[in-house]
């Protein structure tokens, strides 16, 4: 099992649940729960708790194209932040 992500779930659930090794992610809406074993890791927002499962995967490459376009979402939206603060500093300047 170890090295291996396994999606369980069923039809009609809104939490996703995934395996890896040891570690079990847990996601609802915006919520995420990382587990090791049964002890809790990790609870909070889901976007932190992908980066905590992919660093406890060792940052398999499977995991993190398993969760790319969650990840590609967040950076781009960190991207269109950043493009938008330059946009009113040149305003101020101006």
């Amino acid at each position: 099992m170890v090295g291996e992500l396994k999606i369980l779930g069923t039809m009609g659930s809104r939490t996703l649940h995934y395996n890896y090794g040891e570690y079990k992610l847990e996601l609802e809406s915006a919520t995420g729960v990382l587990y090791r074993g049964e002890k809790l890791l990790f609870k909070g927002f889901s976007y932190e708790a992908i980066r905590w499962f992919i660093n406890a995967s060792g940052d398999d490459p499977k995991i993190k194209e398993k969760f790319r376009n969650q990840l590609k979402m967040r950076q781009e939206l960190t991207f269109d932040r950043i493009k938008d603060k330059e946009k009113w500093n040149n305003k101020e300047k101006k």
